[in-house]
């Protein structure tokens, strides 16, 4: 699942459950920025 994916899903959850469309792409906006969604790539 891409960070975009994620954030789409997230968004469409948050509005199913009553939040309105700008409140859910405030609180989806960043989600890039969280430790699971960072390129390092460790071997």
């Amino acid at each position: 699942m891409t960070v975009g994916e994620m954030q789409g899903f997230v968004k469409s959850k948050m509005k199913e459950m009553g939040f309105p469309g700008f409140l859910a792409g405030l609180f989806t906006k960043r989600i890039p920025k969280l430790e699971r969604w960072k390129n390092d790539e460790q071997i």
